[in-house]
């Protein structure tokens, strides 16, 4: 008699990973807060509450602007409105009449020109003096000039001033310029 062979239990067939569907059960059972939503739902949130405060932050000067174009009248009014009724430009017009705000925006543009490219100047030859040149006492000067950056300007505001009255500088290009050296 010929031996008889043993049936060996059957092997499962090779399923392709890319194919085979997700598992519909678990995605009903988890609900729409499951674990692929929870990510989503809290930069959902994220996101309302960065735009809630960006809102915040830029309605008053949405504010600002539009009541400018108002009527007196009509800031005044209560409840106050956000929109303005009829724009008016004669708010502006009234503005400018009032002060020179062209000779203050050319006073401010050329102070801050003055200052920046001072400071580029000796800021810069003052960091090739530290870094590069090998002179007495150069680590004890460098310590006292970091230690005079962490002295507040309002400890200097006062003493400052009094040395900018005895130079004679009050009113003066000079007054704003030279301290921001």
């Amino acid at each position: 008699m010929s031996p008889t062979l043993k049936q060996s239990p059957p092997v499962p067939p090779v399923i392709d990973s890319s194919l085979v569907q997700p598992d519909i059960l678990s995605a009903r059972r988890d609900g729409f807060f499951g674990r692929k939503n929870r990510g989503r739902i809290g930069r959902l949130l994220l996101h309302l509450l960065m735009y809630a405060l960006a809102l915040i932050t830029v309605a008053p000067f949405l504010w600002m602007v539009l009541t400018s174009f108002k009527t007196l009248g009509e800031i005044l009014v209560y409840p106050p409105t956000w929109w303005p009724r009829q724009f008016i430009l004669s708010n502006y017009v009234n503005a400018f009449g009032a002060a020179p705000f062209g000779r203050y925006y050319l006073n401010s543009l050329f102070v801050a020109i003055a200052v920046t490219v001072g400071q580029v100047i000796t800021c810069s030859m003052a960091a090739y003096a530290f870094a590069r040149l090998q002179f007495w006492g150069r680590d004890v000067l460098f310590y006292i000039f970091l230690g005079t950056m962490m002295i507040p300007g309002q400890v200097t505001m006062i003493p400052a001033f009094m040395v900018l009255y005895w130079l004679g500088w009050i009113d003066s290009y000079a007054a704003l310029i030279v301290p921001g050296l």
